[in-house]
């Protein structure tokens, strides 16, 4: 097995293990001496992690979508329009699912009423679509 097969494999590096310490002597310093060596934390920091590295390059990230004036303004208007229609329920969300109360049903056994109901139409200064307007008044039970 070749160094490149292993390292694919386990995801180990060995070839950034010490050349000069045997890790029966100490396995520590085999493993992390040369990071050890190598490695300089930043003078402005106490601590520098892998999420600290994350946190960086995020930040970095959103600095350059910010400065970068090549982009175009993201379109809102469909959104925010409040100038559409609002579309009408089929059925009124009180009786979508009570269905096929026929007269052969016993009359001491009726429908439940719901719990909740809303109105059939949402208001279109509030919504894009009726699913949101249904989401929104969820929400607020």
């Amino acid at each position: 097995m070749t160094n490149e097969t292993a390292t694919t494999k386990s995801g180990i590096d060995p070839s950034s293990f010490s050349s000069t310490i045997k890790p029966v002597n100490d396995l520590f310093r085999y493993v992390n001496g040369p990071w050890i060596d190598t490695y300089r934390l930043p003078d402005d920091r106490s601590r520098y992690g892998s999420f600290d590295k994350l946190a960086e390059d995020a930040e970095n990230q959103v600095r350059e979508i910010l400065e970068d004036n090549a982009s175009p303004p993201l379109n809102l208007r469909p959104c925010t329009a409040h100038t559409s229609t609002p579309k009408r329920l089929r059925k009124p969300v009180s009786t979508r699912f009570v269905t096929n109360w026929t007269s052969s049903t016993p009359p001491s056994i009726k429908p439940h009423s719901p719990v909740y109901s809303a109105p059939s139409t949402p208001p279109a200064a509030r919504t894009c679509s009726a699913w949101l307007y249904m989401a929104t008044q969820a929400i607020r039970i």
